[in-house]
Formats: C-alpha cells, sequence, structure tokens
C-alpha cells in the first residue's frame, strides 16, 4: 500500500509543472532512481495520452540516458455528469524493476488532470 500511495502522489505531482524538480521525499518508493528528465518524459508522455490517445491505445516513454522507460495504456473514458475522466493503466521499468498501477485521472475545472480516488462504495456495488 505504502508503494501504491506514493506511485499516486508521485504522479499528481509530476502533473504540477511548477513543482517537478524535487523528488528526494521518494527514496525509498521504488521510484527514487528516476531522474528529473525522467520524470519530464513521463509526465509529457502522460498528458498526452490523456489529452489524445485513444481507448485502448499504449504510448511508451524512455529516457536513453538512464535506461529507464514505461508505458501509459488508456483503458477507458468514464465520464462522470461533472466532466471528463481517463482510466490508465501506468507501467514503469526502472532499474529493471517493474511497477504499475491502474488509475483514473478526471480534468478539474481549470483543465488540469487530477488523479481520482477510487470510490469503495461503488467497487463494492459490481
Amino acid at each position: 500500500m505504502n508503494r501504491l500511495l506514493a506511485f499516486i502522489v508521485l504522479l499528481t505531482l509530476s502533473l504540477s509543472t511548477a513543482q517537478g524538480s524535487n523528488w528526494q521525499w521518494l527514496r525509498n518508493t521504488g521510484l527514487q532512481s528516476l531522474s528529473d528528465t525522467d520524470w519530464e518524459i513521463l509526465s509529457n508522455t502522460l498528458n498526452s495520452a490523456l489529452d489524445s490517445a485513444a481507448n485502448g491505445e499504449t504510448r511508451h516513454w524512455k529516457n536513453p540516458e538512464t535506461k529507464n522507460q514505461g508505458s501509459i495504456e488508456i483503458l477507458d473514458s468514464p465520464s462522470p455528469q461533472d466532466g471528463q475522466c481517463r482510466r490508465v493503466q501506468i507501467t514503469t521499468e526502472v532499474d529493471k524493476k517493474r511497477i504499475g498501477e491502474s488509475l483514473t485521472f478526471c480534468r478539474d475545472a481549470e483543465g488540469r488532470w487530477l488523479i481520482t480516488p477510487p470510490n469503495p462504495a461503488k467497487d463494492e456495488a459490481k
């Protein structure tokens, strides 16, 4: 669970362009080896996929300097009444270790993509 929480926090911050340079708090999450350039490439790929990839499409990123890489697959686009959302599978390979999570992002009123927390009540109803 700590890894998932760190990954979610990381992605939220990676979408905030002004705060993307200090990753020291990630030292023990498994993603601490990502460089600033890795984060920039990952964030740009994620934003591009959220903005324009079709459902089922996968976008890949790779930093040739660090060899870190990953993929972002758009799973579907559940649209709640209040805005646009995209559910994605994000997989990152860091130091030959694979980390992956399925997350839902929704646009806020200002057009930014934000992670939407899971709704346990909705999941239990399935």
